[in-house]
């Protein structure tokens, strides 16, 4: 389980923005085939200076792989995944998020919860965003 912060516009993987740029959040995950549920639950949480967006066409996103089956509650974004994928090489999951206050920010490490065996899971590292 990773999670990577790029500037949407440029591509550019990076942790400190600036006002009016759109973030991509990047995550990747590998499910291993002994692992004890078939289904997971994949949630990020954005950090307070950012704004996840349930609808980036709106600001001009048009390559939007990864992007379908989100789920959003406020500041978080959750993905549900399958242990049996066909080529065994998931595609990164991906969420736009729109800059929406200065500052410094902790966005809480994502997790990676099994849908049935709630005992099953993983969290990342807490990443330290600044919004310039």
């Amino acid at each position: 389980l990773s999670r990577k912060y790029y500037d949407a516009a440029t591509g550019q993987e990076k942790t400190t923005f600036k006002a009016n740029d759109l973030v991509k959040v990047e995550i990747t995950y590998t499910i291993d085939k002994a692992a004890i549920d078939n289904t997971y639950e994949i949630s990020d949480y954005a950090p307070a200076g950012l704004k996840p967006l349930d609808n980036p066409w709106r600001y001009g996103v048009k390559d939007l792989t990864g992007c379908w089956y989100r789920q959003f509650d406020g500041q978080k974004v959750t993905f549900v995944v399958g242990k049996y994928d066909k080529n065994n090489t998931p595609k990164p999951l991906v969420y736009y998020a729109r800059v929406a206050s200065p500052g410094e920010y902790v966005a809480e490490g994502t997790i990676a919860q099994g849908s049935i065996v709630k005992s099953s899971i993983v969290t990342l590292e807490n990443t330290k965003i600044v919004i310039e």
